[in-house]
């Protein structure tokens, strides 16, 4: 059955990307430094959904490309380290949010790309019934 596209849908998500749009140029710095982490974080979700696509083992292929983020993730932190305080996001968006994009994509990429390759030598080569 093919998948076919809704108004209803098309509305909802339009909706969605106004709120974000309106929440992004409100100034408040809470809401700026929400944004700025979610999407530092998208091109991470972005590798796991491409691995995940090709997998048999969808569910363990996701888990530990979740993994891998979070390991990047606490690598970046580890690496930007205790600095100064920034007087808005926008400050620490090169020293801090840059990092974290890179580090967590590497990670899901290194975890599960490895998974994967697992999965794909496993279905190549299945176990042997004799042994």
């Amino acid at each position: 059955m093919p998948r076919t596209f809704s108004l209803a849908r098309l509305m909802l998500a339009v909706t969605l990307v106004c709120i974000l749009c309106g929440l992004a140029v409100s100034k408040n710095e809470k809401t700026l430094a929400y944004f700025l982490t979610v999407a530092s974080l998208t091109p991470a979700a972005i590798v796991a959904l491409t691995l995940v696509s090709f997998s048999r083992r969808r569910k363990t292929v996701l888990v530990v490309t979740f993994i891998g983020v979070v390991a990047g993730f606490v690598c970046a932190g580890l690496s930007v380290g205790g600095g100064g305080a920034f007087n808005s996001p926008w400050e620490a968006v090169g020293s801090v949010f840059v990092p974290i994009a890179i580090n967590s994509t590497i990670g899901a990429l290194l975890f599960g790309g490895i998974t994967l390759a697992g999965d794909l030598l496993d279905s190549r080569f299945p176990p042997d019934p004799r042994s």
